[in-house]
């Protein structure tokens, strides 16, 4: 076989070809792409779009937008019934010839010319979704939590978990996600993205809480500002019911005072607030860690229909509730916290057991709540004497306590 007929067959077989041009990472604006224009640059290198230096090989990026594409897309050819008699495929949804499928993805090209080029080097094929009979997968998740947040508040609240699904394989095999099932497809994808993180010994958590006068009615003590006895959980809250007392913290002090301030009852005139800190480390659901993945990512780009789902999956825990509507509104992340702390660890290999929550702030833009399993008797101003370190404590800084007039 000749060279140049090898070189021709090699270039079909990836689905582009070689180019002599170089690129910059300031030419592309996408975290992962980026990531690898840096991996293959040399600083004898210039950029052909926009002439700094150091630069890479185009090709580096080509193979990595391509490597993307095909996560996301796939050949026609491959799985689409053609219509001889029509001319043309019978499609089952979305498609693009490859100069339209670029331009689709054009808003990560920011080098003058560069989407031009890739347009070129790239080869035309006809591409559609991939996995184009099924529903994409964000759609699924979403359409699932919408049936489930309104089948918990509305219709079965109670007894969902253990309803049958006659349909269940069914709906599997065809895409769909049973709501019931749900949380367990949330899981997967918090453990493949990362966000079951441990929190350090020493983790800071502030707490605050309003009261009538200039005091505590039974002092400042950690008893007294942490988690409410279980005699006193009498009102229901985003991440917990009525009688199932959970510890409220925020990272910060602006962000506590704001949680607790948002909807101040009249007869609330004081504030006071003071700083515990964890006695062991401690394992939690972050939401706040989660980012937009992007489909070039060759290690998450599997995931980034789902990591779009979570997005707004986070967003509803943290929408702000009216006063008058949190007994029913609060349903679903109340199911959510109890299924985290006490389902996640039963069904997994491996899986640690989970302590809390930490997710935005529904009440200070950029600030992070935390919701901890951690009950009133573990609140303590001192580390008790012959106390277990299989379980958590949180000592209350007595240094950091204050209150504060709000009238």
């Amino acid at each position: 076989m000749g060279m140049a007929k090898r070189v021709w067959m090699e270039a079909q077989e990836r689905g582009w070809d070689f180019s002599d041009a170089f690129v910059c990472v300031d030419c592309v604006d996408d975290y992962a792409l980026a990531a690898a224009i840096s991996e293959g640059s040399d600083d004898d290198l210039t950029c052909t779009f926009c002439g700094t230096s150091p630069a890479a090989a185009l090709d580096v990026l080509t193979e990595a937008f391509v490597d993307g594409l095909w996560r996301e897309h796939e050949d026609a050819v491959e799985g689409v019934s053609y219509d001889s008699a029509e001319g043309g495929y019978i499609f089952l949804g979305n498609n693009w010839d490859t100069w339209d499928l670029v331009e689709h993805y054009g808003e990560v090209f920011v080098g003058d010319g560069l989407t031009e080029q890739m347009q070129k080097v790239i080869h035309d094929r006809t591409w559609v979704d991939r996995d184009f009979a099924w529903r994409r997968r964000d759609q699924a998740l979403r359409d699932a939590w919408s049936v489930f947040s309104h089948a918990v508040k509305h219709r079965t609240r109670y007894v969902i978990w253990i309803l049958p699904d006659r349909d269940e394989t069914e709906r599997r095999n065809e895409g769909e996600i049973p709501p019931g099932q749900i949380l367990y497809d949330v899981a997967n994808m918090l453990d493949e993205l990362g966000l079951i993180r441990e929190l350090p010994l020493g983790t800071e958590v502030w707490r605050a809480q309003t009261h009538a006068g200039s005091k505590l009615s039974e002092g400042s003590t950690a008893s007294r500002l942490g988690t409410a006895p279980t005699s006193k959980s009498k009102q229901p809250n985003r991440m917990s019911p009525a009688g199932i007392p959970l510890f409220y913290g925020s990272d910060d002090k602006a962000t506590a005072m704001s949680e607790v301030t948002r909807h101040l009852p009249s007869d609330k005139d004081h504030w006071t607030i003071g700083r515990f800190e964890v006695t062991s480390a401690i394992t939690v659901v972050d939401f706040t860690a989660l980012r937009p993945i992007s489909v070039f990512d060759p290690e998450f780009g599997h995931l980034n229909r789902q990591a779009a789902f979570l997005r707004e999956f986070v967003s509803e825990l943290s929408r702000p509730i009216a006063p008058s509507d949190e007994h029913i509104e609060y349903v679903p992340t109340q199911i959510i916290t109890e299924f985290f702390l006490r389902v996640y660890e039963t069904v997994g290999i491996g899986r640690a057991r989970i302590d809390g929550i930490r997710y935005p702030s529904a009440a200070r833009a950029g600030g992070i709540s935390v919701v901890l399993d951690i009950p009133n008797e573990r609140c303590v101003d001192r580390v008790p004497e012959g106390a277990s370190s299989a379980e958590p404590l949180l000592i209350l800084d007595s240094s950091s306590v204050e209150t504060f007039d709000l009238s």
